[in-house]
């Protein structure tokens, strides 16, 4: 079968007038449609009947004073020889069945089961009855002891060459036909066109044509491949002024494999061509034969403003309120289309209605609607289209195609081995499917379902959507050549070999040589990176081909909120975080490091991990930024992670042991294991070195060997390139020298600094006694100082990249010096880092703002904020108002003072003992913190004016709320 584009070449170029794709289901009526538009319904050209669909495509060039031509491309001779063979195994089968008469194996000789190939139009009776005898009474005895289901059936080499001697029979016959239908002229089977031309007449045109491409017998329309039919043919009740060119297209959900499926990947070449895509759907059940899919495949692929909906058959329904009847479906079809995320924008007042197609003479109401239909067509305009950026790291993020292999195998599979063997032979002949099996249009379906998400965007301006499908259209078509020549043209041998497949047992190996040799390769599974990542590629390069910018680098990828469902089954929580650092804190078991896991888990897709907290539901918002200003938000759950959000899990815990759940190393190994990462990353620097100014490196050498010859300017050349060297060194190693710098003011006060590229190890430290320097190898670190390398190392070798950095009790076995002031360095080494820690510790907390400390409770779902930041607070108002600590000091020193304020409240009627117990305290209190509280008469004063004024005793008042106090001391204050 020819290609669109072969097709087109032959015809030639049409003239530049807008172009109408007609698509619909069989029997809807869109022939009849044509019959009325060209005026040739009294003729019934072009010939309809029942269940009848549109064999060829067949295109009307309908233009004023242009003369009368139909030019009709015949169907290649082995098209025909494969659709013959197939007939004929077809009726072999039926015959093997059993119980089966001459006239049965007649029927399934007459044609094909969707009446595309109605060999009968060109074969006569006595032909199909004697080999339907033949196939009874001479193959079926030779094939009586084998299986229907043996796939062997039909290999033996007296079967082939019985089925060869029928092919050839009813080959010659179709010969003998064509003649006399066309004359000595034309020969059957060239590649020169049929044409009809130099008559003027039009009613004599349409005769002729009608002759050669009726339903009965003597008819060439099994042989027509594509027609065109061009001509002053507008109907006169139409305006003279519209001319288009109308192409009457295949018809759909012809057979029940068709109906709700995908559409043929065929039509969308007339998508692209034509200027307008009109569907033609029957009013008393649209949407149900095809129409479905239809629909979707134009809207999905970018067609949307092409589109044009017409109900036909509206006088057959029987309904009383017609206009709810179509809203009704329109919604109906709505809904089902947002499964997909197609928003289908059709109302019922942008749709036409037909009524009685049949008839000779159609009604006004028909009239008009036709007429409203073309006027709408003739108006259509191009779209204007602006530029739209993506972030191609969200691209396919939900896209499986392991799952899509699966599907398109379990449909291949299921059929009988005669269907999966012609399915291979149509491929191997460079087509794109047989009957219902369409895998180029389900990966079609597929890859465009993911990248029609991709592509939407918050705004949906008509400009934006616009573009939006230009790109979709321009992705499509790039799409089904990318699919035809890498699943099809560039596989023919390993469609030919599953073809050739023959023996007991074949079918089988021809289903697994199609899964494992063929569509595993062309969509490799993602577990396949290097093969998966090709392919992603390659779609990325298809989308940006079809006019999709892709955005700048982020640089800076950032969670903004957390929502977790049911972990355990039971608890949820909701968090929004800080921009660069959100740190959660909390009493022990309420969930700290639960949350950590699950954020990783999450990023990561460990289901192992996620099954280990019983399957809880996570969602996370990832806000990224570009370099150009611009953000992106996302939602993302577990099962729609994108792979590609840099995310590390730091734990410092000095574990000596794996776990194999949650693997956490030894500090040593986690080491050993950065360091190798480490000096990798080295020798890229020195190699970045090498390209940029290594040649300048080799004559800076060069020339210093060389000093004694040197003229002055040889001197001042040499300065400058030494200038330009050590500026490029000092820019590319930058980073190193930053972690250099950091890493040094952790440990200068036990003397230590850190050396590289030692002769042992990419680092190691050096310590000077005595002046004399010693190595000390990072095995040989303290617990913390192995921490604190941890972290950093980690942090460096993301080589200033957006990443996120989650860490559980960071500060273990950390000096209080460092676990002060680590967060703010590890901003410094890398700024476009998110921050996301677990901790007990307060000294974590200072210097930071409100929105970056979060405070999970047991029994609270919502990650709590406090009123303020720590920029201006201590470490003992930190534990009071982040940690809720009730006291900074032990519970000794609270029972004194508190014995020593009931004391005092009660001074002048104290017993000699409590007296002596009076002073005794107030001895030991005045030297300690206390010493304030026991001299501040305000303070005693506050505590008598609740006790007599307000009847409060001291243990009520310090049980009171934050409220209640700040109310007593208003009234304190006041009096």
């Amino acid at each position: 079968m020819r290609s669109f584009k072969q097709l087109q070449d032959i015809l030639g170029t049409p003239p530049n007038i807008k172009k109408i794709y007609l698509i619909g289901c069989t029997g809807a009526g869109k022939t009849s449609l044509v019959q009325h538009i060209i005026d040739t319904k009294k003729y019934e050209f072009p010939v309809t009947s029942h269940r009848r669909t549109t064999v060829a495509p067949t295109e009307y060039v309908i233009q004023k004073d242009r003369p009368f031509k139909a030019t009709i491309i015949l169907k290649q001779k082995k098209d025909v020889e494969i659709a013959i063979e197939e007939l004929i195994q077809s009726a072999i089968l039926k015959a093997k069945q059993g119980n089966c008469e001459v006239e049965d194996v007649i029927y399934e000789l007459e044609q094909s089961p969707d009446e595309r190939f109605k060999l009968n139009q060109m074969v006569k009776n006595e032909t199909f009855s004697k080999i339907a005898n033949e196939v009874i009474h001479k193959i079926l005895p030779s094939i009586e002891d084998k299986n229907f289901n043996d796939e062997t059936l039909l290999s033996e080499a007296e079967i082939k060459k019985s089925i060869n001697k029928i092919t050839e029979e009813i080959l010659n016959e179709i010969e003998d036909s064509f003649k006399l239908a066309c004359g000595k002229e034309h020969k059957l089977f060239s590649d020169k066109p049929i044409k009809i031309e130099n008559i003027e007449s039009k009613d004599e045109f349409i005769i002729k044509c009608k002759k050669l491409l009726s339903h009965d017998f003597g008819s060439i329309s099994i042989l027509a491949e594509y027609i065109r039919i061009e001509g002053d043919l507008l109907a006169n009740w139409l305006s003279a002024d519209f001319e288009f060119v109308l192409i009457d297209g295949e018809g759909i959900g012809h057979s029940l494999g068709e109906k709700r499926d995908t559409l043929s990947a065929r039509h969308y070449d007339y998508f692209n061509y034509c200027n307008n895509v009109v569907l033609v759907d029957d009013a008393n059940d649209p949407f149900a034969a095809g129409g479905h899919g239809a629909i979707e495949g134009i809207f999905l692929n970018g067609y949307e403003k092409k589109f044009r909906l017409v109900f036909s058959k509206v006088d057959k329904l029987e309904q009383s309120d017609q206009n709810a009847y179509f809203r009704r479906s329109l919604n109906n079809l709505r809904n089902a289309l947002k499964k997909d995320q197609i928003e289908f924008t059709v109302e019922n007042k942008d749709t036409y209605k037909l009524n009685a197609l049949n008839d000779r003479s159609i009604n006004n109401d028909s009239k008009k609607s036709i007429q409203n239909l073309l006027r709408s067509i003739n108006k259509s305009s191009e779209t204007n289209t602006i530029p739209l950026e993506y972030d191609f790291d969200l691209l396919l993020k939900d896209f499986s195609s392991k799952d899509l292999v699966k599907n398109i195998k379990n449909q291949i599979n299921c059929e009988h081995w005669t269907v999966i063997k012609a399915l291979s032979r149509r491929l191997f002949n460079f087509e794109v499917e047989y009957k219902h099996l369409k895998p180029v249009s389900w990966i079609l379906m597929s890859i465009m379902r993911e990248i029609s998400h991709f592509l939407q965007r918050n705004d949906l301006s008509s400009e934006v959507l616009d573009s939006q499908n230009i790109i979709k259209q321009k992705f499509s078509q790039e799409l089904i050549h990318y699919i035809f020549f890498n699943l099809i043209i560039n596989k023919e041998h390993l469609w030919q070999q599953a073809f050739e497949k023959k023996g007991i047992g074949s079918n089988k190996e021809r289903q697994d040589f199609i899964s494992g040799q063929i569509l595993d390769v062309f969509l490799p599974p993602e577990e396949n990176e290097n093969a998966f990542n090709s392919f992603k590629d390659d779609i990325k390069k298809l989308l940006i081909n079809a006019g999709a910018l892709e955005l700048k680098t982020a640089i800076k990828t950032e969670i903004t909120n957390l929502s977790i469902r049911k972990i355990f089954g039971h608890k949820n929580i909701e968090w929004t975080l800080g921009d660069d650092t959100s740190i959660l804190i909390g009493k022990n078991g309420c969930g700290k490091s639960t949350v950590l896991k699950l954020i990783y888990a999450c990023l990561q897709n460990d289901k192992e991990m996620l099954e280990s907290f019983n399957s809880p539901y996570i969602e996370l918002t990832l806000l990224k930024t570009f370099d150009n200003g611009d953000t992106q938000e996302s939602v993302i759950s577990h099962s729609k992670s994108p792979v590609n959000i840099n995310v590390k899990m730091v734990n410092t815990f000095d574990n000596k042991e794996e776990q194999k759940s949650g693997e956490v190393l030894s500090l040593d190994k986690q080491l050993h294991q950065l360091m190798a990462k480490f000096g990798e990353f080295q020798r890229n620097l020195v190699q970045a070195v090498n390209k940029r100014v290594g040649e300048k490196m080799k004559e800076r050498d060069s020339m210093i060997k060389n000093l004694d010859s040197s003229t002055n300017a040889d001197f001042i050349y040499l300065q400058r390139i030494t200038s330009e060297i050590n500026k490029v060194i000092e820019e590319i190693n930058a980073p190193l020298l930053k972690f250099t710098t950091i890493i040094d003011s952790f440990f200068e006060k036990t003397g230590k600094s850190i050396v590289f590229d030692h002769e042992s190890a990419p680092i190691m430290f050096e310590i000077e006694n005595d002046d004399e320097a010693y190595h000390i190898k990072i095995t040989d670190l303290s617990s913390g100082e192995k921490q604190l390398l941890i972290i950093f190392l980690t942090v460096i070798l993301q080589k200033n990249a957006p990443f996120i950095l989650l860490m559980d009790e960071p500060e273990t076995s950390l000096h209080v010096e460092w676990q002060a002031v680590f967060i703010d360095k590890i901003k410094e080494l890398n700024p476009n880092i998110q921050i996301i820690i677990a901790t007990h510790n307060p000294l974590i907390l200072l210097n930071r703002e409100q929105d970056e400390i979060g405070i999970i409770e047991l029994n609270n779902e919502q990650v709590q904020k406090r009123s303020r930041g720590t920029k201006y607070l201590d470490i003992s108002s930190i534990l009071l108002d982040h940690f809720q600590l009730s006291s900074l000091i032990g519970t000794k020193m609270q029972k004194d003072i508190k014995r020593f304020t009931e004391l005092k409240l009660n001074e002048d009627n104290l017993t000699d003992d409590e007296s002596n117990e009076f002073k005794m305290l107030k001895s030991t209190l005045e030297g300690s913190l206390a010493g304030d509280i026991i001299y501040n008469k305000k303070y005693f004063e506050f505590l008598k004016f609740l006790k007599s004024k307000k009847n409060i005793e001291l243990d009520t008042y310090e049980k009171a709320t934050d409220e209640e106090m700040a109310q007593f001391l208003n009234e304190f204050g006041d009096m």
